[in-house]
């Protein structure tokens, strides 16, 4: 069986995903969402694109309908890392985590 791949870079492409899944399945959003164990508004919500869903809301959809979801690397994200600090510089930072949701900062 051959699996087709759509490219998913946003909430609304999700949603066009869902709708035509569901709709190819022949399910109207009550039954689709009977189906699913989740609320109708939810899946309208979800289709339309302006729900931000919890990723195990997404999984159970997806997988519901017949889906998988999976990630393809488009190469590195983020700061290049800069080229080792020679020994005996002064040229040497470290890199603050904070605990939670806040980005890491740079320290010197």
């Amino acid at each position: 069986m051959t699996e087709l791949v759509t490219p998913i870079a946003t909430v609304a492409d999700l949603g066009k995903l869902v709708r035509s899944r569901r709709q190819v399945a022949g399910l109207n959003l009550t039954d689709a969402a009977e189906l699913l164990g989740i609320g109708r508004r939810l899946l309208i919500e979800l289709e339309q694109g302006r729900r931000e869903a919890s990723i195990a809301t997404v999984l159970h959809v997806l997988h519901g309908l017949g889906m998988r979801l999976s990630a393809q690397s488009r190469g590195f994200v983020g700061p290049r890392p800069s080229a080792p600090p020679r020994a005996g510089t002064s040229e040497q930072s470290s890199i603050a985590v904070p605990v939670g949701r806040a980005k890491p900062r740079a320290t010197e």
